[in-house]
């Protein structure tokens, strides 16, 4: 059984390492779509959206990485964040308002003033474009381009979750890895050896061992249990049965490797109560 264990471990870690995002949708306004950007094609685009943060404290035009986003888009940002406490309120009041950004963030396309302004033709038709987007229009996501169009057509972009994969997953320093010739890990044991060289090996290069290879917490380390179960979720199908993934085998070897990358100071001392 734990061979098996293993070679599942082997089979899907690659699988966990998905991005995923939420299922809600991003949609484009008529009213500014054609005054963006300038008559220069080499100027940046201007694009004005809202859409949500789950972030304790929002970033700005400022920010680093918002400016390497704007530099390799050619685009300039309007971006005004949302909280999820409060988001499903302002799109309502935005809504009603008819105060629209160019892109707008909306929780669901069943919210009855959207579909009003639909039928209204305040959005654009995004359906002639999709296929000229080779991330939008790969087959993995037919159906939900299906599922999401409004009188056969789609005025909305989902943000896609999988069928597998998913949830919170281990993100590298690819920084670190290369500074010590590692490479990407494929297997479970991999990862741990991984980890361990970024304790023990100074990636940082501060000459001292204070490095947090993996920065854990209880809800982050689902994504063990999903690798050596062959599966994402708390179920999974076993002679025809869906049987929980909690009374496997497989989740006790999945407790146990936590337990050795605890023991080896992979983790945070603390890493259960953050």
């Amino acid at each position: 059984m734990k061979r098996q264990a293993e070679q599942r471990a082997r089979q899907w870690f690659i699988k966990t390492l998905v991005v995923a995002v939420g299922t809600s949708l991003l949609l484009s306004a008529c009213g500014g779509g054609g005054k963006s950007g300038s008559a220069d094609s080499s100027a940046p685009t201007k694009i004005q959206m809202q859409t949500l943060n789950y972030a304790t404290e929002f970033i700005d035009n400022t920010n680093p990485i918002w400016k390497e986003f704007e530099k390799r888009t050619n685009t300039q940002l309007d971006i005004t964040w949302l909280s999820p406490t409060t988001s499903e309120e302002k799109i309502n009041v935005m809504l009603a308002s008819g105060d629209l950004p160019e892109v707008t963030f909306v929780e669901s396309l069943l919210n009855p003033q959207l579909q009003k302004m639909i039928g209204q033709g305040v959005f654009w038709d995004l359906t002639p474009f999709i296929k000229d987007y080779p991330n939008l229009s790969q087959p993995a996501l037919a159906e939900m381009w299906t599922d999401s169009k409004v009188d056969g057509k789609n005025y909305s972009i989902p943000r896609y979750y999988p069928s597998y994969g998913g949830g919170a997953f281990p993100i590298l320093r690819k920084d670190w890895m290369d500074k010590l010739g590692l490479q990407t890990p494929t297997t479970m044991d991999q990862f741990f050896d991984v980890l361990k060289a970024f304790k023990e090996k100074d990636p940082n290069g501060n000459g001292q061992a204070d490095e947090i290879p993996y920065a854990a917490n209880s809800d982050t380390m689902g994504f063990v249990y999903g690798v050596f179960n062959g599966v994402q979720g708390a179920w999974k199908l076993k002679d025809d049965k869906l049987v929980p993934t909690i009374t496997e085998d497989a989740s006790r070897d999945a407790l146990l490797w936590i337990k050795k990358a605890y023991d080896a100071g992979l983790f945070p001392k603390d890493f259960a109560i953050l």
